[in-house]
């Protein structure tokens, strides 16, 4: 009883306190106004001791907030405050205002923070329950409180001062701190009003801020901030009112809460949360904000906006104010950058000593206990401070007993990272020394802690921002223990549920907090991500989920790389090519990001994922009831958030890992809750906001486009980029509306809207540099760090740069930056590699070439072209770019001639009056100056610079790459094409090429390229003219020994040691192409020809480009200076020296002679190939002409010359001695008489009846005395001396005979030297002249070899080669080739006998077993010497008959042993020298007297046997007084033999005669059994080179006629391809001009952001309901536009359309003859004739030109025929497609609107469908526009019922607006065949959308094609899938019915009768 009389009493109790606490409420919002001050003062002060005591009440007592707010506590605030209202304005108290009146405001604010304090239930009740808002209230209220009458002057003083007390008030509400009061008081305001504005600025920023950090200290923290947003409208309302300023009390309002929010994260979330950031943004808005409030203000927001926007308004506020706010463009670009910060917890331990989230289980068993098993944990953080005396605790686990322990914290001191795993273990925990995480930055951790195993210890890993940092042993966490009372069952329902659970905490929970308060603890940080995974994992996964970012937020299951970033996707490109090379598709980045990240992580492993999107306000469930609960909220979730809402717990985060929100409210594991206040901070980013108001494209493009002058569009343009940057669906969103395509439409008028205002260029150049360097910094240019540029944003890179013509058409400065960026992506950069990747699928090749074409270049800006170029090239060395660049350069040279011949043609016809200004013009070069001044590079110069740029490239060293491709890609016959151009500075480059493609391919390449192709006939055609020129000698020689170009340095001058070096490794050098030596050879001859022909004229003559006739040469004086300047201008100086003077020339050739003179004393390789070539073959046709000066004839020629080839009985004459030539030779008929009485001897015939004598002697006759006779007579050697240059012929000739010599002295089986069958094609003199000379220098050559080492003798294959070649000699002799060489073969074989008759070398067993041998060589030297003897019978001269047998004198003991091994010659030697002592000379006879006399002493014995065998009587007396002779002087022996002359003559006339003559005969007969073999084998090899000759002169011939058409083919398709690039160029700017419009009137439509007042026109619909109705209308795109008019027929004439300046546009240019015009509608016409774009009867220029020649050679085609082209044809549907589909089928189809057609095309994508208006598909490919379409390839029945021609260009009015449709394959409802107009072509085609459409094709055989594709592609028409939605499946059975209902007369006749409905939409 007593305990409820207690309960009475208590409740009475309350009951009083309530009765007396609502008293003193009632007190305290009373309205009752005295008429006395006294009687107001008195209420005053009782409202003052009534609030008083309310707010004590508060204070003390908890409960006493719940009291006030059931007692309408916040309405009697209001009601007070509308007493001081009512005060103020006087309305209500006719009596003065008392002076302790703001004590009764501040008591009013006093008494709201107090009640709103930690209170939510009272804070929503002021906000929402009372009358128009709590806040609103009291705003409404302080308006009329500063709203005074102006006619009452006695109040202006106190409204002055009464704001300051209304912002002190407001001020400490927010933070419920009376003792801030006053900081807005006089004192300050007095010290700001004495200030200028500047003044005002400054103090704001300095004074004020140092000021308000003392007053309000580091701990004040908002409790309302409400009330600040409150006090910023006042100000805003007083600011721009009629009432007095509050300036000063502004500025510090302001400055006071941006110290309030930068002090703490709580504080700034708080005014984050009021409307005060929308109201800023307002108020900046505005233009009449004063300029000294922008900076304070813009401050405040920027905070503010560092926690992202609060509502969308915010969002809208700043997208679309920055045109007509510069406060607002300010802010937007911070806002836009500190938007790419994460959602995060923030944890300040300041605030109460520890701060955390806490999951009181992880719900499965922690650590993972299987084998290879582990756990992984993962946290986003950044420490934004450190305590130096506390540990930043970032994650822990544990169970109640601590047996399970993890701990990760940093550490105070080296804030490195500990890892703790126990709390009993000797070493509980590990340090990561590798990293020290700072401040300030946000980190990515993820520590993989795997299971020991038997053979390896635990070890966890540390992973750094997705990167491997260290690895180290840890200790394995123990498992949780057994709870207690917990029986062990044996049953396997949980084991978990046996175990202590595992809790786990984030942050430093109140445990493990070192102290506990508020500012004991400073440390704070935050926490983007928290996730615990049950297993390892994997290094590419983990660096998955870091590239991710600190925004992602989910539990890793989806295709991640829809959500990645440009930069986050290139890293995991790189690093996945990096670590996978070959394998990148099988890893796990790969898996990850396209496949899905659940196959590699399944969801049932992620045991905790925290993040701030998950957190859930408790307050938010407690209020809903049964009708409002979501759907996906169970019933059971919201009671138990009203349960947590009722303990305290304001907000829970759900653990991401469990499946639904209902589960995680009703599973320990699905919640976690907070401690210790961390701050929740869920970012609204500003760049998602855009995509949510407009969709960004739109939004974003709209801020440039808007931007007044230059820094604002560089501020816009920051903007456009951060706005993509981090922002995925941005960026898809910019991709999928051509935002880039359009942002570079704008960017380029911007710049030149700029260039049009700006006066001076370095302004200019500084915007455009501005421009392009905010550009690079978003595609991931580095311009600080070059080395690490990573090309992020490949689509965005080839529209902004690539695509965009702008860049080259600005200052160097620009250019110079715009060109180095694509080096140092491509080649510098750590990741050019990747880069090149990139860049190589951007055509950018492609897309230069182009601009090559129809651009102009200076020489500054071609360089930087062209190096740029060349990095591009060298990335990207792909086959179709090797033959576009070669397509382009042969399309500059002849453009380049083209118009030189163009200017010839102008100037031939001059008048003769302008020929002094022609020759002017002559003179200048062929660039021009451009409009500003600069020079213009013409376009062959361009060519030569990209073809020198070209070899470059492809003749790198140590790179066989690029030559392989090359040679794969082009053809050689483009480069012997290229060497018919005039300048050297063209053929230089591509000889270079054609060098390394023959080195580089091998043998059988250079075979089929001679035999096949007859390139070295080419080469040995064009380049003889150049050989003035050292690089093209070293390139042949680079040939020639098979030594790559690349390693040949042009730079150095041609000299002999230079050669030498380049061409030998260590004295080796092997000749591998010995097929270019004909080209080398054929070099020398022109230069010897011009060289010798300069040196006989004085100056340099012709230099043939034929071989054979000077008539196609040119005057090298006008050679030379060219090539100086195509060298100088080519840039060529370094890499090719030309020479620059004609001694220059000479010492060239020289050089090249003496180094193949060097090579073979140097190299036995050499020296092989030199003999088993034709190497002597080819200098000997090179000498030959300079010694019988002489030019080499025809094969021809020879074979029909019977004098030379055929033998007679007569020989034609010559001079016989050098002296003859000093009389005229006239030519006569020998005589057959005989004046000598001695019987005829038998005489060698000749090969011609005619001889030269002398004209004096044409009367004499003598008797023919008897002689051996030759096949070619042609007696003593012509001299051979003319005005040539002796040295070089000597060098010429010292090369043949090293080869002779070599051959004899070095090898085996010499089989002779083969003059013969090597000398060239001429008369018979000269030949003999020519093989007269060779052999006598050869035979002195050797014989000084010889003589030098006289030991060579001993080898018996010296000898035996010695042999043969004097055999070879004797036969020359004999035959009459060696003129004059019998006495020359005479000294040389007698200088060897005499040294192999010494009797210490004939002892010698190799010369013994050599007798043979040198028997033979005795037998020639007798022979020789019996012919040399009888043909001084007939000489002329006495003295050569002395001189003769004087030297038979000198070789007497060779002689004499020789005969004495030979006892017949020794017989005729004595008849021949008897026949000398029967001269009537007497220096002869007594020369005869002397070879006897020495006969008779060395031979006593044979000579008297010879007269002992004479069959005549008193031979012993002649024998008798012949041996006397020796004892008697020459005198008495000839006085003796004239006394004995008859005898004598008997028997040396009668009895030696026969042998004589038997030798002659006999040795005749062989001569010319020689003679003919070797003529017969003579005529072979004429034959041979003349058919050799008639194949080269085909194979020119064949060349230049195909070198001509191949460079005319290549012309035009490369002009066409030109225009087509000028067209696509117009029509893409079109295009997305169109595109910006679009995008600008979806801002402008209705509802849109941008919403316009324009009247509005609708259209109907084509989307289909049921019965096929429509059922909506849609807003008309472009109803100004439409103007639409009756049909017409075409014989009434043209409609009167409506006159607007686009129709007269597109009119005028229809009907204009531009080259765009022509080129877009006149392509190439090929082979097949198919349509080449004109009206009928209109022929293409040169389309109907006849070939000039028609004989039998290769029609060269089109060179690029057969290549694939599919993307350059399909070029204008691209940019239509979505992202990532590619075009599969194209065809021409007409979409059928009642009886309309319109043509257009259907596109197959690889995943979509498309119909594209207005397009058509060409027989080639080419897709054009209709209008441009062939007319016989268009349907024409459409045209008949358009009733237009087929060639009339359709005049639309709008602007090539081409609609696009486009669906998804399953999409596809229905497809139908269909007939059209009684044909059966039709086919439709039904949506799910509801659209259908009925499309035609040209014939039956195409519509049966397309329905066949359509079916295979799609999946709901052919069955595969049905659509399950209720709308799909009425409509699909609808279509299906109609469509299967079959045709037959039977079944129509059934449905007639049939009672049921089989229409779907019926039944």
């Amino acid at each position: 009883m007593s305990n409820e009389n207690d309960g009475i009493d208590g409740r009475d109790h309350a009951n009083a306190e309530n009765h007396e606490f609502q008293k003193h409420l009632t007190i305290l919002g009373g309205n009752y106004f005295p008429a006395s001050s006294e009687g107001l003062l008195e209420i005053v002060e009782g409202k003052l001791a009534a609030g008083y005591v309310v707010r004590k009440d508060l204070s003390d007592t908890p409960g006493t907030k719940d009291c006030f707010r059931n007692l309408n506590g916040f309405e009697t605030l209001v009601n007070a405050l509308y007493f001081l209202v009512d005060l103020f304005t006087g309305n209500s108290a006719p009596v003065a205002l008392p002076q302790n009146w703001h004590h009764l405001l501040r008591l009013v604010f006093s008494i709201l923070a107090s009640s709103l304090e930690d209170h939510r239930g009272n804070q929503k009740y002021f906000r929402d329950r009372i009358p128009n808002g709590g806040w609103e209230s009291l705003h409404q209220a302080l308006e009329k409180l500063q709203s005074p009458s102006l006619e009452d002057k006695d109040r202006e003083e106190t409204t002055r001062a009464s704001d300051q007390h209304v912002f002190d008030c407001l001020f400490a509400c927010s933070i419920n701190d009376e003792t801030i009061l006053g900081l807005f008081g006089t004192e300050v305001s007095q010290r700001v009003e004495k200030q200028t504005d500047q003044e005002i600025s400054n103090a704001s920023g300095i004074t004020d801020s140092e000021h308000l950090r003392q007053k309000l200290g580091i701990t004040a923290r908002l409790q309302t901030p409400e009330a600040l947003n409150v006090a910023f409208s006042l100000w805003q309302h007083w600011q721009n009112g009629t009432c007095l300023p509050s300036r000063p009390h502004g500025i510090f309002l302001v400055q006071a809460v941006s110290q309030l929010a930068t002090q703490s994260t709580h504080n700034l979330l708080a005014l984050h949360g009021t409307d005060l950031l929308s109201n800023l943004l307002s108020y900046l808005a505005n233009a009449k904000v004063p300029s000294e409030y922008t900076e304070t203000i813009v401050g405040l927001v920027r905070l503010l906006l560092s926690l992202g926007i609060t509502k969308l308004d915010d969002a809208f506020a700043l997208y679309t104010n920055p045109s007509q706010s510069s406060a607002i463009a300010r802010i937007l670009l911070p806002a836009l950058q500190s938007a790419h910060a994460p959602s995060y917890f923030h944890f300040d331990l300041s605030i109460a000593g520890y701060s955390s989230l806490e999951l009181p289980d992880l719900g499965a068993s922690f650590p993972p206990s299987t084998p290879h098993s582990g756990y992984t944990v993962s946290l986003w953080f950044q420490v934004w401070k450190y305590d130096s005396n506390a540990h930043t605790t970032l994650f822990g686990a544990f169970d109640s007993t601590q047996t399970c322990f993890v701990l990760v914290y940093l550490e105070k001191d080296s804030h490195q990272l500990i890892f703790q795993t126990s709390v009993t273990s000797s070493r509980p925990s590990v340090r990561f020394k590798s990293v020290s995480f700072r401040e300030g930055r946000w980190y990515h951790i993820a520590l993989a802690h795997r299971r020991p195993s038997t053979t390896h210890s635990s070890r966890v890993s540390l992973f750094v921002n997705g990167n491997f940092a260290e690895q180290v042993k840890s200790n394995y966490p123990l498992s949780s223990p057994v709870a207690k009372g917990k029986a062990d069952s044996g049953d396997d329902l949980s084991e978990r549920t046996k175990r202590h659970a595992i809790q786990a905490f984030v942050g430093t929970p109140q445990d493990l907090a070192s102290q506990l308060g508020q500012g004991l603890v400073s440390c704070q940080w935050r926490l983007a991500s928290a996730n615990v995974f049950n297993d390892v994992l994997s290094d590419d996964l983990i660096a998955v989920h870091y590239e991710l970012g600190p925004r992602y937020y989910g539990n890793y299951q989806d295709c991640l790389g829809s959500f990645n970033t440009y930069q986050a996707a290139a890293s995991l490109k790189i690093r996945n090519d990096t670590l996978h090379a070959g394998k990148s598709r099988q890893s796990d980045i790969i898996h990850a990001m396209e496949t899905g990240a659940s196959e590699l992580l399944p969801e049932k492993k992620v045991l905790l994922a925290l993040h701030p999107a998950n957190v859930l306000k408790t307050d938010e469930f407690s209020t809903l009831d049964a009708a409002t609960v979501p759907r996906y909220i169970s019933k059971t979730a919201t009671k138990a958030a009203r349960n947590l809402a009722h303990k305290g717990h304001v907000s829970v985060i759900v653990n991401g890992s469990v499946a639904a929100i209902s589960e995680a409210f009703n599973q320990r594991r699905g919640l976690a809750v907070q401690t210790g206040n961390p701050a929740s901070i869920r970012m609204q980013s500003l760049d998602d906001a855009a995509w949510r108001i407009g969709g960004c494209t739109a939004i974003i493009l709209n801020i440039f486009d808007r931007a007044a002058n230059g820094e604002a569009s560089i501020r816009a343009l920051e903007c456009v980029f951060e706005s993509l940057r981090d922002n995925w669906r941005c960026s898809e969103a910019m991709e999928r509306d051509n935002g880039f395509a359009v942002l570079m439409g704008l960017i380029a008028r911007k710049i030149q809207d700029n260039m049009e205002q700006e006066m001076e260029d370095e302004a200019k150049a500084d915007f455009a540099i501005k421009v392009l360097n905010v550009v690079l910094k978003f595609l991931g240019f580095r311009r600080d760090k070059p080395e690490h540029s990573v090309l992020n944003n490949p689509l965005a890179y080839r529209v902004l740069l690539v695509d965009a013509d702008i860049w080259r058409t600005m200052p160097l400065s620009v250019q110079n930056l715009y060109y180095e960026q694509f080096d140092i992506f491509g080649l510098q950069s750590r990741h050019h590699v990747f880069n090149a990747k990139r860049l190589s699928k951007m055509r950018i090749i492609k897309k230069w070439l182009d601009a090559l074409k129809t651009s102009s270049f200076n020489s500054s800006s071609l360089q930087r072209f062209l190096a740029a170029f060349r990095s591009m090239l060298a990335i990207n060395m792909t086959a179709d770019y090797l033959r576009s660049v070669a397509m382009y350069i042969t399309y500059a040279l002849e453009n380049g001639h083209k118009e030189k011949a163009t200017s010839r043609t102008r100037l031939a016809h001059t008048p003769l009056e302008e020929e002094d200004s022609t020759q002017i013009q002559k003179a200048e070069p062929t660039d021009k100056l451009s409009a500003n001044g600069a020079e213009e590079v013409a376009t062959d110069r361009i060519g030569i610079r990209v073809l020198e740029l070209y070899a470059d490239l492809i003749c790198v060293k140590d790179d066989m790459i690029s030559i392989a491709k090359f040679s794969k890609a082009v053809t050689n016959k483009w480069l012997l094409n290229l060497l018919v151009n005039e300048d050297v500075g063209v053929v230089i480059p591509a000889v270079k090429i054609l060098a390394r493609m023959l080195v580089a391919n091998g043998a059988n390449y250079v075979k089929r390229f001679t035999e096949e192709t007859g390139g070295m006939i080419i080469l040995q055609h064009r380049l003889q003219r150049w050989w003035y020129v050292p690089a093209m000698w070293r390139i042949c020689f680079a040939i020639l020994f098979g030594r790559d170009v690349a390693v040949v340095q042009f730079n150095r001058p041609l000299t002999l040691f230079n050669l030498v070096d380049d061409f030998t490794d260590g004295g080796k050098s092997h000749v591998v192409y010995p097929e270019v030596l004909p080209v080398l050879v054929t070099m020398i001859q022109n230069g010897l020809r011009t060289v010798l022909q300069g040196s006989e004229t004085g100056e340099l003559g012709t230099s043939q480009d034929d071989l054979s006739s000077a008539s196609l040469g040119e005057d090298r004086t006008a050679i030379m200076p060219k090539a100086e300047e195509n060298a100088g201008q080519s840039g060529t100086d370094q890499t090719l020296p030309f020479t620059k003077s004609d001694s220059d020339s000479a010492s060239t050739l020289r050089t090249v002679i003496r180094f193949l003179a060097d090579m073979h004393s140097r190299s036995s390789e050499f020296r092989d190939f030199a003999v088993g070539s034709k190497y002597v073959q080819e200098l000997l046709f090179t000498l030959y002409p300079l010694v019988v000066n002489s030019e080499v004839a025809e094969p021809e020629s020879e074979l029909r010359s019977e004098s030379s080839l055929a033998v007679s009985e007569q020989a034609p004459g010559r001079p016989t001695s050098r002296s003859s030539m000093t009389k005229p030779y006239a030519i006569r008929r020998p005589e057959a008489e005989r004046t000598n009485p001695r019987p005829e001897l038998p005489i060698l015939r000749r090969m011609s009846s005619y001889v030269l004598v002398k004209a004096n002697d044409l009367n004499t006759t003598q008797a023919t005395p008897p002689k051996f006779r030759s096949p070619l007579s042609l007696g003593q050697a012509q001299n051979s001396a003319k005005l040539i240059d002796q040295s070089i012929i000597e060098e010429l000739l010292e090369i043949i005979i090293a080869v002779y010599s070599d051959q004899m002295l070095n090898r085996k089986d010499f089989l002779g030297l083969g003059l013969f069958m090597k000398v060239p094609p001429g008369i018979a003199e000269d030949q003999a002249l020519f093989e007269s000379f060779i052999l006598r220098n050869t035979i002195s050559h050797l014989g000084n070899s010889i003589r030098l080492n006289q030991k060579l003798l001993w080898e018996p294959r010296v000898l035996t080669n010695l042999q043969r070649f004097a055999g070879h000699l004797g036969e020359a002799v004999f035959e009459g080739w060696f003129i004059d060489g019998a006495e020359v073969v005479l000294d040389f074989v007698a200088g060897i006998l005499e040294y192999i008759y010494h009797p210490d070398v004939y002892q010698m067993k190799s010369i013994r077993l050599c007798d043979q041998i040198i028997g033979t060589i005795e037998e020639v030297l007798l022979r020789v010497s019996l012919l040399r003897l009888s043909e001084t019978d007939e000489a002329k001269q006495p003295t050569e008959t002395v001189v003769f047998m004087q030297k038979l004198a000198y070789w007497q003991s060779v002689l004499f042993t020789a005969a004495s091994n030979h006892h017949s010659f020794l017989r005729l030697f004595c008849f021949l020298l008897y026949k000398k002592l029967t001269l009537a000379d007497d220096k002869a006879r007594v020369s005869a007297a002397d070879l006897w006399r020495l006969l008779l002493v060395q031979r006593p014995h044979e000579t008297a046997r010879i007269f002992q065998r004479a069959n005549v009587g008193r031979t012993d007396p002649l024998s008798k007084g012949f041996n006397d002779l020796t004892k008697v002087d020459n005198d008495h022996f000839l006085a003796w033999v004239d006394s004995n002359r008859q005898d004598l003559d008997i028997v040396f006339f009668r009895s030696l005669s026969d042998s004589w003559s038997s030798f002659v005969t006999e040795e005749n007969r062989n001569t010319e059994e020689a003679a003919k073999g070797r003529l017969s084998k003579r005529r072979e090899k004429l034959k041979q080179w003349s058919s050799q000759a008639a194949f080269r002169d085909a194979t020119i011939h064949r060349h230049e006629i195909s070198c001509d058409h191949w460079r005319s083919n290549i012309y035009a398709s490369e002009v066409v391809r030109k225009h087509r690039a000028m067209q696509d160029q117009q029509n893409n700017s079109t295009f997305n001009d169109v595109t910006w419009k679009k995008l600008k009137r979806r801002l402008e439509r209705p509802c849109a952001p941008l919403e316009t007042s324009q009247p509005l026109r609708w259209q109907l619909d084509q989307t289909e309901g049921r019965n096929r109705m429509r059922l909506r209308m849609i807003l008309n795109p472009d109803p100004d536009l439409r103007d639409f008019q009756p049909k017409r027929k075409a014989s009434r004439g043209p409609s009167q359309h409506r006159k607007s300046t686009l129709g007269t546009r597109r009119r005028t240019i229809s009907k204009a003859k531009s080259p765009i015009a022509r080129a877009s509608t006149a392509p190439v016409s090929g082979p097949d004739g198919q349509w080449n774009g004109q009206k009928p009867g209109v022929a293409v220029d040169g389309a109907n030109d006849d070939m000039e020649d028609e004989e039998d050679f290769e029609m060269v085609g089109d060179p690029r025929a057969g290549l694939d082209d599919t993307e350059d044809k399909n070029r204008k549907v691209l940019r239509s497609l979505h992202r990532n589909d590619q075009v599969e089928y194209v065809h021409n189809v007409s979409r059928i609107i009642g009886l309309e057609g319109f043509e257009g095309l259907l596109i197959l994508g690889k995943h979509h469908l498309y119909l594209l208006d207005g397009l058509f598909q060409r027989s080639d490919g080419e897709i054009v526009n209709v209008s441009q379409a062939p007319p016989d390839e268009r349907d024409s029945y459409l045209q008949m019922i358009s009733g237009r021609e087929p060639w009339e260009r359709v005049i639309t009015t709008r602007k090539s607006e081409q609609e696009v449709r486009s669906w998804h394959q399953t999409e596809i409802l229905s497809i139908s065949k269909r007939r059209f107009l009684f044909r059966d072509v039709a086919i439709e085609v039904f949506f799910n959308d509801g659209r259908s459409y009925l499309l035609t094709t040209n014939d039956l055989e195409s519509r049966d094609d397309l329905h066949q594709k359509l079916l295979g592609k799609t999946s709901a028409a052919s069955g595969r899938a049905l659509p399950t939605a209720e709308e799909g499946s009425w409509r699909f059975e609808s279509v299906q019915s109609l469509a299967d209902q079959s045709q037959s007369l039977g079944s129509r006749f059934t449905s007639v009768f049939a009672q049921g409905s089989s229409d779907p939409a019926t039944r």
